[in-house]
């Protein structure tokens, strides 16, 4: 009986729907393209592919050398596409020409979108 018990609330809280509004909290631009790949919460087998992006605002870039934290300045020139996008952000960041990403994101040319995607993670702890 206790089996069947602990079994039903199981299925009960994994039917639950989110919170009035907690969707609401997330911009459509981050459902959209940032949640293609990256999911909000999700700690995969190899952590830096793709990373969870709660609390990703002041943690350390998974990169083997050359590291950063991923605040406000860094966010910025990463989602920049007249910057260069991820691909040029990485090789700036690390000071390696060749560096590389497995991001294939371009970036995004609105620094609107920017600021809105910046200010989520900041937020999204």
């Amino acid at each position: 009986m206790s089996r069947l018990l602990s079994m039903w609330a199981a299925v009960c809280w994994l039917i639950t729907p989110l919170p009035a509004g907690a969707e609401a909290a997330v911009p459509e631009l981050v459902q959209s393209k940032c949640f293609k790949c990256h999911r909000p919460d999700l700690v995969t087998e190899k952590p830096h592919r793709p990373m969870p992006l709660r609390g990703v605002f002041g943690k350390q870039a998974t990169v083997v050398e050359g590291g950063w934290l991923w605040d406000e300045a860094h966010l910025r020139l990463w989602l920049s596409k007249p910057h260069g996008g991820p691909r040029q952000a990485v090789r700036d960041f690390t000071g390696d020409p060749v560096a590389k990403t497995t991001m294939g994101f371009p970036g995004l040319d609105d620094s609107a979108q920017i600021d809105t995607v910046v200010e989520f993670l900041k937020h999204y702890q």
